[in-house]
């Protein structure tokens, strides 16, 4: 017969004799001794089918024995924390952050370095606010668990006002000009925003 054995959240499983009786039956003994020729399984059986020997033993000494295909699976998934941030956007856009600077406390059964998905996040001005995001982790055997976290995006909306070095105009016959800001900006900006400009008169003697 076959019989699919689960792996607990430490690793390993112990199976039993009575696991794998079906019924037994003996002339003079009533209850005859029981083993096997394996009892304990670990994650490097994961996936293995292994054939597991039952041998019954009468009062007699007299024995006889069946086998039993045991599969060995493992159907536990990671786990692992997700932690929710705050981020400031800075004028290098994308702000990049690793996924592995998330979440904490990874652990699982078998597999000591499960696959993270993804592998970062990127932030821009379209993300301001509060952002739900989700994190996958993969084991070896194909197990997943997923966590959700929250990433807070600001950023700073001061401005930073950019002039030419140097403007040179030419007055008309009465004596006056106008210029733009056009012609004075050299590329003003605020983070996230479209700036407001304006242009206002200093006079130096």
């Amino acid at each position: 017969s076959n019989l699919d054995l689960e792996l607990s959240s430490s690793g390993n499983v112990l199976l039993s004799p009575n696991e794998l009786l079906s019924s037994i039956g003996d002339n003079c003994t009533t209850s005859p001794a029981l083993s096997i020729d394996q009892s304990s399984f670990d994650c490097t059986d994961e996936g293995n089918t292994i054939q597991v020997e039952l041998i019954a033993v009468d009062d007699s000494n007299n024995s006889n024995s069946c086998n039993t295909n045991v599969t060995i699976l493992d159907n536990t998934g990671p786990e692992f924390n997700c932690n929710n941030t705050t981020i400031t956007l800075t004028s290098e856009l994308p702000e990049v952050i690793e996924t592995s600077t998330l979440i904490t406390g990874m652990s699982d059964n078998c597999d000591s370095n499960p696959i993270i998905s993804p592998v970062s996040f990127e932030f821009t001005c379209a993300e301001q606010g509060i952002n739900e995001l989700d994190v996958l982790a993969t084991d070896i055997s194909g197990n997943t668990t997923v966590c959700s976290l929250q990433v807070t995006v600001n950023y700073n909306d001061f401005p930073e006002a950019i002039c030419v070095s140097g403007l040179s105009v030419e007055l008309d016959d009465n004596g006056e000009e106008s210029i733009s800001v056009l012609q004075v900006d050299d590329g003003s900006t605020v983070l996230c925003e479209t700036p407001l400009l304006e242009l206002h008169k200093d006079n130096h003697y």
